[in-house]
C-alpha cells in the first residue's frame, strides 16, 4: 500500500521564501579597513555571533540582510571557514567600491579571480 503525503505537508515543511539567508558586514565606514567594501555571507553554518564579533571587531556594520550593491563594481564570491574557534563555513561575496584599491572595474575582476586559490568568481551588481 503507497502512502501519500498531502502537498499542505510539503509546504509546512520549509520551502520558505525561496530566498537564501543573507548576513552582512559594511566596512566602508571602519577607519581600520583601508578598502572600500561590503561582505555578504551566504550558505552560513555556524555561529551568526562569530560572524557578527568579527566584523564588528575591525569597525565594521553589521546586516540581518545583504550589502546595498549601488555603485559598486562588482563582487567576489568565494568559499570561506574561520572567525575565530567557532568553526564557520560561509560563502562570501566581497562587493568593492572604486578607490584606492580597486582602480578599475577590469583590477578588481582580475584581483578576484587570483584570488583565493584561483577560486574568486566574479559577480556583476
Amino acid at each position: 500500500m503507497h502512502k501519500t503525503i498531502p502537498f499542505a505537508l510539503f509546504l509546512v515543511m520549509g520551502c520558505g521564501t525561496g530566498q537564501p539567508e543573507i548576513h552582512s558586514c559594511d566596512y566602508r565606514p571602519s577607519p581600520r579597513i583601508s578598502e572600500s567594501s561590503c561582505t555578504d555571507y551566504e550558505q552560513i553554518t555556524g555561529s551568526l555571533d562569530a560572524l557578527s564579533a568579527a566584523c564588528k571587531s575591525v569597525g565594521g556594520a553589521w546586516s540581518d540582510g545583504p550589502c546595498d550593491h549601488k555603485g559598486a563594481l562588482g563582487g567576489c564570491r568565494h568559499k570561506a571557514g574561520y572567525y575565530d574557534d567557532n568553526r564557520v563555513r560561509v560563502t562570501e561575496v566581497e562587493w568593492w567600491w572604486q578607490g584606492d584599491l580597486y582602480k578599475s572595474y577590469g583590477a578588481a575582476v582580475v584581483n578576484c579571480t587570483a584570488s583565493f586559490d584561483h577560486t574568486g568568481q566574479w559577480v556583476d551588481p
